[in-house]
């Protein structure tokens, strides 16, 4: 398959992730219509910084082009997040429509008045958690775990002496994790004075 019918596969795939992301928060916050206007447009701001900062890396690796692409890159991890939390708020509104179709002869909207009063506030909520978890993420991939276990081979196997194995996965050596942050991670590897490194996988 041709490079260029990938990557336009990819960007329709993101476009469409981020616009029903976009579309979500819009319905949302349909009882504060000034406020979703400029959340959805700041939004849309950073759903563009990826491919932007990305196609302007190909031709002038520069600090601009560096700093749209790294927040781009936490933008993909937080529509992630907010993807899931569309489908969730998706399925309660259709719950919810239901409800009120059920209602029409009752007039009893039940629990789906509740969920109309806290649509904005359930909103803001996930926005929170999912800008928590993007903090706690960037910790979590800056400040490496190291963890020792002792492995004791069957008598039958055992080999003339012991080795010191040094693992490691997830680097997503990239826009987020550069050169200066690998060169540390192998400084921390080298402390530890391993006989062989084994690297498992997402490593770009």
């Amino acid at each position: 398959m041709p490079l260029y019918v990938i990557i336009l596969v990819a960007l329709a795939i993101y476009a469409a992730i981020n616009a029903f992301v976009l579309l979500r928060v819009w319905s949302m916050l349909s009882a504060a219509p000034r406020m979703r206007v400029w959340l959805v447009a700041g939004l849309t701001l950073f759903a563009l910084l990826f491919p932007v900062g990305r196609a302007w890396l190909q031709s002038s690796v520069n600090p601009v082009s560096m700093g749209l692409m790294w927040l781009g890159a936490f933008w993909i991890a937080a529509i992630l997040y907010l993807g899931l939390f569309g489908l969730i708020t998706l399925f309660i509104d259709t719950a919810a429509r239901w409800r009120a179709y059920r209602a029409l002869d009752t007039g009893d909207l039940g629990w789906a008045k509740i969920w109309r009063s806290w649509r904005t506030p359930a909103t803001w909520m996930m926005l929170t958690v999912t800008a928590v978890l993007m903090v706690g993420g960037h910790f979590n991939a800056t400040s490496p775990r190291i963890s020792e276990l002792m492995v004791e081979l069957p008598p039958e196997r055992r080999i003339s002496r012991d080795w010191r194995l040094a693992v490691v996965s997830d680097l997503h050596a990239g826009a987020i994790i550069g050169r200066e942050r690998i060169a540390q991670i192998v400084d921390h590897i080298n402390k530890l004075k391993p006989d062989a490194v084994l690297i498992l996988g997402d490593s770009i």
